[in-house]
């Protein structure tokens, strides 16, 4: 059978002899001596108030939970520990008395006007890329009706964003590295083992094949309704985002976001009905409502899959979507070729001026959503998106004034 000294005590009358004690407790002459010689005043005040509290005197006292008394040792250990604070707290602030850029830059009036400012230009900069490649896209298909072709041209060009990654880095940086070795630090986010043929085709095909099919049924979708249309139906993938992301990824459930989704929804449907459901501006329609919804399963699935990413992962990932395109995807344009799917004239016939411009055009369009984040906030880039759809009205009715001049000039 234990004996009652073993067990902790669960009432004050079990401890009521020892707490007789604290009238008769003082502190010992050689501990104020040190308390006296302590650097700080509050170094001292603070050991008085552990003094003085009644928990630690009884635990001094009972010497229960394995509380040993308060020895001139622990006495310097704990004025040890409280020096080490108090001078990380002086360091802490003598730095940021130094360098006061590093807590006020993010509210700096300054900062916050300049980030402001790069973001309408780049609000600007993203209608106008967006809506010029909508117009271009939908000038060279009545030259080349070759819907893939151009696709899988445009999308050639996504070679080049690692080497402007490059060139953005050689000018910034101080610490400069070769080509390779910045390829090999940038693709570590892919994998342990880096960029490897294996990852290539598990992280890149599916990719690949949304961002195809993004665009491919975009092009379609421009053949049978006009630029303004399409346009303002892929700004839905917005919409097509938050639902894939409440679905896939749990997110948050937001009810503004429902109702903008829902008020999309309708303003796709009135589209729709705007011609009649039997004419065949509902399969553009339809087309574009296939590219926002490409759009929004590869967005939800990089984030799922990869994650956030910086600047130089980002200029990988799409350099690799590049290479696959040209390496995997040639042949389903000759297979189109040769089956008379699609046509594209001898290589001297070509417009080449108005296939390098609608692939320029997409380069740069994609350049400002995926690297101008880092000059502005997030949210003005997706109104550069959705400002596309007036200035694709204007661009329109400016084409159809021209054509109306035109023809009553003859």
């Amino acid at each position: 059978m234990r004996r009652l000294s073993d067990h902790s005590p669960r009432r004050l009358s079990d401890i009521s002899s020892q707490l007789r004690q604290l009238r008769y407790l003082t502190v010992e002459d050689p501990i104020k001596e040190e308390l006296k010689s302590s650097r700080s005043f509050l170094d001292v005040n603070s050991a008085l108030n552990d003094l003085s509290t009644v928990e630690v005197r009884i635990l001094r006292i009972t010497g229960y939970y394995r509380h040993s008394p308060w020895s001139p040792d622990a006495l310097d250990f704990q004025r040890e520990k409280r020096t080490q604070s108090i001078s990380l707290t002086t360091a802490e602030e003598s730095e940021s008395s130094e360098n006061p850029s590093k807590q006020c830059c993010h509210r700096c009036p300054l900062v916050v006007l300049r980030k402001l400012a790069c973001g309408v230009a780049l609000a600007c900069s993203v209608a106008v890329s967006w809506a010029g490649t909508t117009h271009t896209a939908k000038m060279t298909l009545t030259s080349i009706n070759a819907p893939f072709f151009l696709t899988w041209f445009a999308t050639t060009w996504n070679v080049f964003f690692f080497p402007l990654y490059y060139l953005g880095h050689i000018c910034k940086s101080k610490k400069r590295q070769t080509p390779l070795k910045r390829f090999r630090e940038c693709s570590q986010f892919l994998g342990e083992d880096g960029f490897t043929l294996r990852v290539f085709w598990r992280r890149t095909a599916p990719f690949c094949l949304l961002w195809v099919l993004t665009n491919y049924f975009y092009l379609l979708a421009l053949w049978r309704i006009s630029p303004s249309d399409a346009s303002a139906i892929f700004c839905c993938n917005k919409a097509f985002v938050f639902l894939l992301s409440w679905i896939i990824l749990k997110d948050r459930f937001m009810g503004v976001r429902i109702v903008a989704a829902i008020l999309s929804i309708t303003g796709i449907v009135m589209m729709a009905y705007a011609d009649g459901f039997h004419s065949d501006s509902i399969i553009g329609v339809a087309l574009a409502v296939g590219s926002a919804s490409s759009s929004a399963l590869y967005k939800v699935l990089f984030r799922l899959l990869v994650g956030d990413v910086k600047f130089g992962e980002a200029a990988v990932f799409l350099t690799t979507l590049g290479v696959f395109n040209i390496l995997l995807l040639s042949w389903i344009c000759v297979i189109l070729y040769i089956t008379k799917v699609e046509y594209w004239p001898s290589v001297q016939d070509i417009p080449w001026e108005q296939l390098c411009s609608l692939a320029a055009l997409l380069l740069a369009f994609n350049l400002l959503v995926n690297f101008g984040i880092a000059l502005t906030y997030p949210t003005l880039i997706s109104v550069g998106v959705f400002l596309s759809v007036p200035v694709n009205s204007g661009e329109q009715s400016r084409k159809q004034q021209s054509i109306t001049h035109w023809l009553r000039a003859e």
